[in-house]
């Protein structure tokens, strides 16, 4: 049995019962009180009562926190309102609401440093609560029940600078806080336009996700515009997504409805850096060096190097020598020696300018050494950080992630 309502079997009809006699003294403050509610957060956690009613109660004490029943009047700060992509828009052809999230020109670390993380929460919240109550509407305009929605994701333009480490974890909160306090509200989710990085960034955040929500995801090819339209009537869909929907000025992205982002202006910023947790950090003091190896288990991978430091400013690290190697990849840090004109050290005795190229290794055609594009199984990277004028210690810590090895991967990057 599906466990919805009209499609239950006695030890689920039994359960609802109970669980509907153990929420009593919570029944008048949930948004619902009927079965199809109620039996949203059973299918959750698969029939488990105490389970379930942990999780409910749980919801409670978030919609306090949150003001849940006023919250739609509550007004996000500016820059949330203009730089927050996504919005809803057109209905499928079942009537649920359509959400869109637009990924490309979202501006992560603009937000993160321009606003708490407390208003992007409640801001999503916001959008739940919204989206809640239009499926409310939409049921009593249609005379059937629709308890879910429709998710497109737009992923063109995903790329590194979403994969921050901040951000990742930010938007894990507001993927695990969907599904503590919305559960099976998801109909489906579209992934569109997803560029080649996607499965890594996917990977960094289904976790967060449980295994029901996983199999609603579906990533489309390039026809996907027509995959839309089997499921949306193209008079729903907006002329940017393969439809006929636009603005009432005759905008085809419909931004009226739909917000895109875009990046955050600085004079928004409240603060230029964020505190990160590291799994392991370690500090590396003048004159000294410290290898790290990281085992490759497939071409593709990157390795960042975000540097930790107070009161300092760090000069880029230039881009380091790839070079053959054995089963793992190695980073060799060492800090410049002042004495020594500030020059970075490469862990052997004749340090050199490492502005200067190196040469060509005819070894590794067709690819020249230090090319980031060439991330292969085996092969060392070595980057030594020019640190002219450093004090006597900096703290370096290190990430590997799945993906093409950014360009920038060797870089110190600015606020961490």
């Amino acid at each position: 049995m599906s466990g919805r309502v009209g499609d239950l079997s006695p030890r689920q009809a039994e359960a609802l019962a109970q669980f509907r006699e153990n929420l009593q003294d919570v029944l008048p403050s949930l948004p619902s009180q009927d079965d199809y509610f109620l039996l949203k957060w059973l299918r959750a956690r698969c029939f488990d009562l105490p389970k379930s009613e942990a999780m409910l109660r749980k919801h409670v004490e978030v919609r306090k926190h949150m003001d849940a029943d006023n919250i739609i009047a509550w007004e996000a700060p500016e820059v949330i309102r203009k730089y927050m992509s996504g919005g809803m828009c057109g209905y499928d052809r079942e009537g649920s609401p359509i959400w869109y999230e637009i990924i490309g020109p979202l501006d992560a670390k603009g937000l993160l440093f321009s606003a708490s993380k407390q208003d992007l929460l409640k801001n999503k919240f916001r959008d739940c609560e919204v989206l809640r109550r239009e499926c409310e509407q939409q049921s009593q305009k249609l005379g059937k029940k629709i308890e879910m929605v429709l998710m497109v994701y737009d992923c063109e333009g995903l790329g590194l600078k979403h994969l921050w480490k901040p951000a990742v974890d930010t938007y894990g909160e507001l993927l695990s806080m969907f599904e503590e306090n919305y559960p099976e509200s998801l109909k489906r989710l579209f992934i569109v336009k997803a560029p080649k990085i996607f499965p890594v960034a996917y990977n960094l955040v289904k976790h967060f996700l449980s295994e029901d929500t996983r199999k609603k995801v579906v990533v489309l090819g390039s026809n996907w515009k027509e995959v839309l339209q089997k499921y949306i009537d193209p008079g729903q869909i907006p002329v940017e997504y393969g439809g006929t929907l636009t603005d009432p000025d005759g905008d085809p992205k419909c931004p009226s409805k739909i917000n895109y982002g875009g990046d955050v202006p600085q004079h928004y910023y409240v603060r230029d850096q964020l505190a990160q947790q590291y799994e392991h950090t370690v500090v590396v003091n003048r004159g000294s060096s410290h290898q790290v190896e990281y085992e490759i288990l497939f071409p593709g991978c990157v390795l960042r190097r975000p540097a930790l430091r107070q009161h300092l400013q760090l000069p880029p690290c230039q881009e380091g020598e790839l070079q053959r190697g054995g089963a793992a990849a190695r980073r060799c840090l060492r800090p410049a020696d002042p004495e020594a004109g500030g020059q970075a050290q490469r862990g052997g005795p004749q340090p050199r300018p490492l502005a200067t190229a190196p040469p060509p290794r005819p070894q590794v055609p067709p690819h020249t050494a230090g090319d980031p594009e060439d991330p292969r199984p085996g092969r060392r990277l070595l980057c030594a950080p020019r640190m002219a004028g450093s004090p006597p210690s900096s703290a370096v810590a290190g990430k590997m992630e799945k993906g093409g090895l950014s360009p920038q991967s060797s870089r110190t990057e600015a606020g961490g």
